[in-house]
């Protein structure tokens, strides 16, 4: 452990990611303004958006990338346009989300047509998620309200990565709830219009044993925890750690049994539908059966190095 002043390899390490930080917050500034000018409503997700708030500065907590919700969905083109006019590469797609890298800081940009994969699996109203905006602390951009990032970020660490995510998804999870202190009702709420109660549910259970112990927070976590489905609960208590290591049989089952569909959640995980504004090769239809048989997706067994 490093003493009161810091070890010398951790002064240099906080430095690198407050300035890559500042490089994110700046790209993702760059991107608000420019799509503010074009009429293209965005809202910042995860770490971007908390990342003053919760942690006091990016060097408290690093961020992979930076996450940015396209509110006008029907525009999102125009919004994948905006990006590449200020000279991002795309780099990759997915059912809900385009990335883009900027060349020379290599800060990479996710435009989200939706807050998860499989649109409208969850029924999120991206225009009352707008008009409950939040500003987002040190920057001329908004983020989703109080209710709404807290059962986002259940979402995005059960439904969106099944439980294997890093240690600071769960941690941002337990941060909004003991320094945004939502009211518990306000937040099943949402969470119930959403489709959402079940993944609410399982989160409180994966963070059962990281919670701080105030009794307010903890008070919230025992009232979601009820939500979580019982094949969910059985599967995280059967893990040794958290998170458990990657398996894609594992994430499929998770989403499965969080969807609040599930016939159109096998629909739309087999047969994805294409994301507006993408311009990278999409693969077909067998040769993503065959990708994802090879990944270990119709088989319980470990996936393969």
């Amino acid at each position: 452990m490093p003493d009161a002043a810091g070890s010398s390899e951790a002064r240099p390490h906080a430095f690198w990611l407050a300035s890559r930080g500042a490089q994110q917050m700046d790209l993702a500034d760059r991107f608000s303004r420019a799509a503010r000018s074009r009429e293209v409503r965005v809202l910042a997700l995860k770490g971007i958006s908390i990342v003053e708030e919760l942690y006091g500065g990016a060097e408290s907590r690093p961020m992979a990338d930076i996450d940015l919700l396209v509110v006008d969905t029907g525009r999102f083109e125009l919004a994948a346009e905006i990006a590449r006019s200020l000279g991002l590469m795309e780099t990759g797609a997915s059912d809900h989300a385009l990335v883009f890298k900027e060349t020379g800081s290599g800060v990479v940009l996710e435009l989200h047509a939706s807050l998860t994969a499989c649109p409208g699996l969850f029924t999120v109203d991206h225009e009352a998620a707008w008009a409950r905006r939040a500003p987002v602390v040190g920057a001329s951009m908004f983020r989703l309200s109080d209710e709404d990032l807290v059962v986002h970020l259940a979402l995005h660490t059960a439904f969106q990565h099944g439980f294997v995510a890093g240690e600071y998804h769960y941690r941002d999870f337990l941060r909004a709830l003991e320094t945004f202190k939502p009211a518990g009702d306000l937040v099943m709420a949402r969470a119930r219009e959403w489709g959402a109660l079940g993944a609410l549910g399982a989160m409180a259970v994966a963070c059962r044993k990281d919670a701080s112990g105030s009794p307010a927070e903890s008070d919230r976590l025992r009232r979601f925890q009820p939500h979580c489905p019982k094949a969910v609960r059985r599967w995280l208590e059967a893990q040794p750690h958290m998170p458990p290591p990657m398996s894609l049989w594992s994430l499929a089952r998770m989403r499965f049994e969080l969807a609040p569909s599930k016939w159109r959640y096998v629909g739309q995980t087999v047969l994805p539908a294409p994301i507006p504004g993408r311009t990278l090769p999409r693969p077909g239809v067998m040769k993503r059966l065959a990708a994802l048989a090879d990944a270990g997706l119709f088989s319980p067994a470990p996936p393969r190095p």
